[in-house]
């Protein structure tokens, strides 16, 4: 978006707020907003549903709104956002995982509670006001503004993302991360492994390494490659049983791949945290997904082939190299030689998931879902 993009969209959505700012508030209206997302997925999923289930008499509104960097696109955009204003205006709360522009520009009622509940497990890499960006961007503008509160699930984290979104630590909410309780609950764990055989039947009996990374660069100049040496990995592992699953971040671009006997490119609809309990071995970088797949205590590869740059930009709430788990690599020489040995260890997992857990009951949607319940929907 450019400086007059910008202006020409606040003045627009501006105009219909102000006539939508006359419609009552909705007391029993529960929006869910995400632009990251096509469906219903991650945190928002998990707290609607625990919402649901408790008060099935509500209304509950569904936003996905992904951004298009194409000017048709943008014009599209646009005017689906002219909805958007329009429950922005009259929802007793609108609840976003990301950062979202009507929520940025227009300073909502006192009547409407904004609740970011962001879609990191938590506070790892440097994100929001608190990543340095080269140059000046007009999102620098609006970026992370107007939240009435943030909730997440560490005590480690609060300081992290209240600077991250600048808002008072007295509104970051600790109840917990609610996309984290499948992996604190084995009937989940098992019915998810089971619907992933299911689907991918041929992978039964194979020995599955996931591979994820997240992704670099900004706005429409971000995107993920793989990096890794296919060709050599698949020439050292044809023997050996092994698969190698690819899972592009949401967020990015990714390099055209094709499927081989031992490289399998992930369906969209494949979601990360349930893959990963299926997984032998997980290959990331800095992504946040490291803190949930702590939780199952299986080896985890870093493929960090770039991090003194990425160390100092956007940086990292903890140092990396001592404090965060896992097999760090810079070459796919050196991940081919981790996996050969299997020399894994995990004697530092239950300090890092204390850190980034207040919460290990699987019961964070249900906290979050009453917090919601009884302090901003009283009828």
């Amino acid at each position: 978006m450019n400086y007059t993009e910008y202006i020409l969209s606040n003045i627009f959505l501006h105009f219909f707020y102000y006539i939508f700012y006359l419609i009552p508030v909705n007391k029993r209206k529960i929006t869910f907003a995400s632009p990251r997302n096509t469906v219903l997925d991650g945190n928002i999923k998990y707290i609607y549903r625990a919402l649901y289930k408790k008060r099935k008499d509500l209304k509950y509104v569904f936003l996905f709104e992904q951004y298009s960097y194409s000017f048709v696109g943008k014009i599209f955009y646009l005017l689906r956002l002219v909805r958007d204003v329009y429950h922005l205006a009259t929802s007793r709360v609108l609840i976003v995982d990301n950062a979202y522009f009507p929520v940025h520009i227009i300073k909502h009622k006192k009547k409407t509670t904004v609740i970011q509940v962001w879609h990191a497990a938590g506070a790892l890499k440097k994100f929001g006001n608190d990543a340095v960006n080269e140059g000046e961007s007009v999102e620098d503008k609006f970026r992370h503004k107007n939240y009435d509160y943030c909730i997440m699930g560490s005590d480690f984290s609060k300081e992290h993302y209240a600077t991250a979104f600048g808002m008072d630590e007295d509104k970051i909410l600790v109840l917990g991360s609610a996309r984290t309780d499948l992996f604190f609950d084995e009937e989940i764990l098992s019915r998810v492994k089971r619907e992933f055989y299911e689907k991918y039947p041929k992978l039964k009996d194979k020995k599955i390494i996931l591979y994820a990374p997240t992704f670099r660069g900004r706005g429409s100049d971000a995107e993920t490659e793989l990096h890794l040496n296919m060709k050599k990995m698949e020439e050292e592992f044809k023997d050996l049983g092994y698969v190698l699953l690819y899972k592009p971040h949401l967020s990015a671009k990714s390099e055209e791949t094709e499927d081989s006997k031992f490289l399998i490119n992930l369906d969209k609809e494949d979601i990360l945290n349930k893959i990963m309990p299926v997984c032998d071995i997980f290959i990331t970088d800095y992504s946040s997904a490291i803190i949930e797949y702590s939780v199952l205590r299986k080896p985890l590869i870093l493929y960090v082939y770039d991090l003194d740059e990425y160390n100092d930009n956007p940086g990292f709430y903890q140092d990396f190299k001592k404090e965060v788990i896992g097999k760090r690599a810079y070459k796919t020489d050196q991940v081919i030689d981790i996996i050969k040995e299997g020399n894994f260890d995990f004697s530092e997992y239950d300090k890092f998931i204390d850190t980034h857990f207040k919460y290990k009951d699987g019961k964070s949607s249900e906290r979050i879902a009453d917090y919601i319940l009884d302090n901003f929907i009283k009828i």
